[in-house]
């Protein structure tokens, strides 16, 4: 904890001062040192209360998570709404009101955590924490920002190629969507910790039936969001969506439909080979993904629009769920089953 509250400050100045540099040459309304320190304050929050939520999901204490989560929607809601009572609102005062409630929401947490080691760890311990993490994280870190593009690209490659009206309506259809996504992410939270657990206790087989209940599960769940919402699509288009959004095609949120179920099934793959620790091989994973993603989207995006955007994403997830399941975790099965029996040799 010490050593993330640690990397949250330093990312947090490096933000601040971003920030602060761009928005002096935007010539911004607001005062750019003030946003600056309050966009500063914002990110170390944020990072401290998901350090608190990692926490506590590593510690298979999800009841806690939801309440940490409770508190910062009560704290952001009950602030902002009493901003709004108050007078005017600036983009220097929502960072601070956002900053205020991942505080509150961390706070009891974080003073456990800060007097749970005490005083008598030595600095070399921190030092040699460190270079542990980094050997992997320096993996994860790179990863996260490869996949961070190839997730977000699209948009870009849209907008120039096609239009921004076709962003607007590629964006709304994937919007519908963003229960499967939350529901993904949150179980990829639960499933961490415990395969983690089922790994140290070495066993495979159950390793291998979680995994297949997971795919049953989550793929389940994603069928019948879909076909409710094909089903009441109609509705939507006329009462929710509006006119801006009343021509948005069937067919696009379908695609985006296969792409989350895809993403989600390869997901639970990756889920796997992160508690085994293969960053590395991750990584080397989602470059070579992402350099197929931008050939793919340069030839099928003038050729075929927002569809080929959206189908170029599930083509590519999907060879990520091939390598996932049928060459990556049989090799990383097949390496942990050699070192046992050297070990038990030994």
């Amino acid at each position: 904890a010490r050593i993330e509250w640690v990397a949250a400050a330093a990312l947090a100045i490096v933000a601040g001062v971003g920030l602060w540099l761009v928005a002096s040459r935007l010539r911004l309304s607001e005062n750019t040192i003030h946003l600056a320190l309050s966009f500063a304050a914002f990110i170390f929050s944020l990072a401290s209360r998901e350090y608190c939520r990692t926490a506590l999901f590593i510690d298979s204490r999800p009841n806690m998570v939801a309440w940490v989560d409770f508190v910062y929607v009560v704290a952001t809601l009950s602030s902002l709404g009493f901003a709004l009572w108050i007078g005017p609102i600036s983009v220097t005062l929502v960072m601070l009101l956002l900053a205020a409630s991942n505080g509150i929401a961390a706070m009891l947490y974080s003073f456990r955590l800060m007097h749970g080691v005490g005083s008598s760890v030595t600095w070399q311990a921190y030092l040699d924490d460190f270079r542990a993490l980094w050997a992997l994280s320096k993996w994860a870190l790179a990863g996260a920002t490869l996949a961070w593009i190839g997730n977000n690209c699209y948009m870009y490659f849209v907008a120039e190629v096609v239009s921004i009206e076709a962003l607007a309506d590629v964006n709304a259809a994937r919007l519908l969507l963003a229960p499967i996504f939350v529901v993904g992410i949150a179980w990829s939270r639960v499933a961490r910790p415990a395969v983690g657990q089922l790994i140290a206790s070495s066993d495979s087989a159950a390793v291998d039936r979680f995994v297949a209940r997971s795919f049953l599960a989550l793929e389940g769940i994603i069928a019948v969001y879909l076909v409710i919402l094909l089903g009441i699509f109609p509705l939507l288009t006329t009462y929710v969506l509006g006119e801006k959004y009343r021509d948005l095609s069937t067919m696009l949120v379908l695609w985006w439909g296969c792409y989350f179920a895809v993403s989600t099934a390869r997901g639970i793959g990756t889920v796997v080979l992160v508690s085994l620790g293969e960053y590395q091989a991750l990584f080397w994973q989602t470059l070579i993904s992402v350099l197929l993603l931008l050939l793919a989207w340069w030839w099928s995006i003038p050729r075929f629009g927002v569809t080929g955007a959206v189908l170029s994403m599930v083509a590519v997830e999907f060879g990520r769920l091939v390598a996932n399941h049928a060459y990556q975790l049989p090799r990383v099965k097949r390496n942990h089953k050699l070192s046992e029996l050297h070990s038990h040799g030994d």
